[in-house]
Order: C-alpha cells, then structure tokens, then sequence
C-alpha cells in the first residue's frame, strides 16, 4: 500500500477496518482519534473498542456504534473545525 494512502470499510455502521493508520492519539468508548497518511480521524460513538491493531502494517479494526466520522488537519485545527465526513 502507498504510504500516503488511508482507506476504510464501515458495515452497519457497527463494524470497520481502516488502514493508512500511523497511530492512536487517543481512544475511549465514546470517542477514538487517530492519526492517519492524510490527516487525522475521529470516530466517535458509543461502546468503541479497538479490536485488532497492526500499527506495522498501518491497520485498525473497530467495533461499537459509530455516529459520526471527522477529518481534521492543521489548517482546521488552527480554525477551530474539523471537516465532516458525516455527523453533526
């Protein structure tokens, strides 16, 4: 995989596989936040748990609720938003 590369699968909005992953900044049951090759994610939810990471390969697999997905990077951090990938 190109390193500069970030993909992920959600299934039922329960279940989901993400790759490109370089790390977890941080992770709770309500809110996971990693960083990615294009940027950091936040994931956020109910009953999150982190099932399965291969930081080697750059893989994360998660389960639990998921009601929303975020991007941000530091030109939107400086501003105070974050863009949506869905959610409020």
């Amino acid at each position: 995989m190109n390193e500069n590369s970030h993909n992920f699968i959600l299934n039922n909005r329960n279940k989901a596989s993400f790759d490109g992953i370089l790390g977890v900044i941080s992770f709770d049951e309500h809110s996971v936040v990693l960083k990615t090759a294009l940027g950091e994610l936040t994931i956020d939810g109910e009953a999150l748990n982190i099932t399965k990471l291969e930081l080697e390969e750059g893989k994360l697999f998660l389960e639990g609720n998921v009601c929303g997905m975020f991007y941000s990077d530091i030109n939107a951090k400086q501003a105070g938003k974050r863009r949506s990938l869905w959610g409020s």
